[in-house]
């Protein structure tokens, strides 16, 4: 890595701060820590093109019918469910081809809109309000976390709740050999106190975790 690579500023894309700095290069890839909110994410340069991202999400093989990820996902489906009747409506936003949690949703009875800006960009989904929003596995691509997040909250009602499933970095984490950061389309990276940052400055009112993979934004 040369000098000018190092010299490279980074702003931070959810808090917009400058003083993110570089804390380790990994998987082809360098990465920044923001001290402010505590995001760490991707070099915006290592950002694929929209038509690579979807070449790469095209290789993802979420069969609705698969147990085994049915399960994966069933936490954030006992979310919905400890929260809504089944006459609540949702939002299963970033859903990508085929979504296991509005299969399982819908299973039970809950009426849940699609969207996803390479699959279903369907704008009239994103023009109302819903009783809950899914967001299964999506945040770690947002290359704007702070334009995703506020669009998230602004299709949300007073009573509405959030929940998504992301997995958290902790000081635990070996970024050398996660493979949540060797994923390409992976740009940005949560932690607990990235979500309390979240919430107070985007608007939230409330904030529960659940395990290191379900956050419960309302």
């Amino acid at each position: 890595m040369t000098e000018a690579s190092h010299a490279v500023k980074e702003i931070c894309p959810l808090c917009h701060s400058g003083d993110p700095a570089q804390f380790t290069e990994s998987h082809k890839r360098i990465f920044y820590h923001c001290p402010s909110c505590d995001l760490r994410f991707v070099a915006r340069r290592f950002k694929l093109s929209p038509e690579d991202e979807k070449k790469r999400y095209d290789l993802h093989r979420n069969d609705i019918h698969d147990v085994g990820y049915q399960k994966f996902i069933q936490p954030i489906v006992d979310g919905v469910r400890d929260f809504y009747p089944k006459s609540a409506k949702g939002l299963d936003y970033g859903c990508g081809p085929s979504s296991v949690a509005t299969h399982l949703l819908s299973g039970l009875g809950y009426e849940v809109e699609i969207y996803d800006p390479h699959f279903f960009p369907k704008s009239k989904s994103l023009d109302r309000t819903y009783d809950f929003i899914v967001c299964s596995e999506v945040a770690e691509h947002f290359d704007r976390p702070n334009l995703d997040f506020q669009q998230l909250k602004n299709l949300m009602g007073k009573k509405s709740h959030l929940f998504l499933m992301t997995l958290l970095w902790t000081e635990d984490v070996c970024w050398a050999e996660w493979a949540y950061a060797r994923d390409t389309t992976h740009l940005s990276f949560y932690s607990r106190r990235t979500f309390e940052w979240i919430r107070e400055q985007i608007g939230f009112e409330g904030l529960k975790f659940r395990g290191d993979r379900i956050i419960i934004l309302n």
